[in-house]
């Protein structure tokens, strides 16, 4: 995946997380989408940085951008598990 749509993909998942956030109304089957983007964002940089396809500091964005996305991610996820036995 070329350096420029990894970008653009992990900007469109970052911004579509702090939507849902904002909103408040999500669940798994809401999130499931966004962690298949993120396994699909996680593979490609680790076969760029193997293969030297991608420039150095591109790569150090792209992995610095998908850790905000994941961290967010996994942040939803743990609010929905912790929330649900109380409801």
């Amino acid at each position: 995946m070329a350096p420029q749509n990894i970008i653009a993909l992990e900007e469109e998942l970052e911004s579509t997380i702090t939507q849902l956030i904002q909103i408040g109304i999500y669940d798994e089957k809401t999130l499931e989408p966004y962690g298949k983007k993120l396994q699909q964002l996680e593979s490609p940089s680790t076969e760029d940085e193997q293969n030297c396809a991608v420039p150095p500091p591109i790569l150090e964005l792209v992995r610095y951008n998908y850790s905000v996305c994941k961290r967010i991610y996994d942040k939803l996820l743990c609010l929905i598990r912790d929330m649900s036995p109380t409801l």
